[in-house]
């Protein structure tokens, strides 16, 4: 009986084990696999290219608003505005710039750059006499920062293209130890599989077994019925069974 539960408990104790494991490893890869989702979503080509064309414009209004400079010389009221109106486009794409996501990098020249343009803001802000007049101060301080957009862009854009490459490389582990788990969830499913259909043939093997036993048994115990009495060459009883004694009474 003992030798014949021993299989048994393994069977139940290896069952629950790989139960447990395949709930666990159904846990871990359902996190893990959002967190792939998520990561893909955060570094859409989309996203991506709208902070280099950000990057870039920044560049752009910085050299049109240095031509904007030397259009606004003749005076006319629509050139100054036109010069104004580009100066604005400027601050906004510095602005921009500086509300980009991760990049810490070119935040002292971003700074920089805010800082020189907020000096300019009264300037851009009076009258078209005065900002004719001194269009050549306008003009000098926008030189001593020709470097600073074009540096920010470059900085900006090559810390972005780090900052995805980072994020394909921890994409690219999520996904190995998504399809690590994957296989050993289905390899334990195949496994309790083939230990269902072993303890299956092993009870029918078992079941078979037990019928023939009873089988035997029942044989036995209705020969044991029959009473049986063992005499001598006198006619002495020599032995005899339980049954004998129902029914002869001996």
């Amino acid at each position: 009986m003992f030798s014949e539960y021993m299989p048994q408990a393994r069977y139940k104790i290896s069952n629950y084990f790989s139960a447990i494991a395949i709930v666990v490893g159904t846990s871990i890869a359902a996190p893990i696999g959002a967190s792939v989702w998520f990561q893909i979503q955060a570094i859409g080509s989309a996203q991506q290219d709208n902070a280099a064309w950000v990057f870039s414009q920044l560049e752009v209004e910085y050299l049109k608003t240095r031509r904007a400079i030397e259009v606004a010389r003749s005076g006319t009221d629509a050139d100054l505005d036109n010069l104004r109106k580009h100066f604005d486009m400027l601050y906004s794409r510095t602005d921009i710039v500086g509300r980009v996501k991760n990049n810490t990098v070119s935040q002292p020249d971003i700074t920089l750059l805010r800082d020189i343009l907020d000096r300019q803001l009264p300037l851009i802000e009076a009258g078209n006499a005065r900002l004719l007049t001194d269009l050549d101060i306008f003009e000098r301080a926008l030189v001593e920062i020709e470097d600073l957009p074009r540096q920010i862009s470059i900085t900006s854009r090559s810390q972005a293209a780090d900052i995805s490459e980072a994020e394909r490389q921890k994409i690219i582990r999520l996904i190995g130890i998504l399809a690590f788990i994957v296989v050993l969830v289905a390899i334990l499913l195949v496994g309790m599989f083939l230990r269902l259909w072993c303890q299956k043939r092993t009870l029918k093997r078992k079941s078979i077994e037990a019928h023939e036993t009873q089988l035997r048994l029942a044989t036995t115990l209705r020969a044991s019925l029959d009473g049986i009495v063992v005499f001598d060459d006198h006619g002495i009883i020599r032995d005899f069974n339980g049954s004998a004694v129902d029914i002869f009474g001996v």
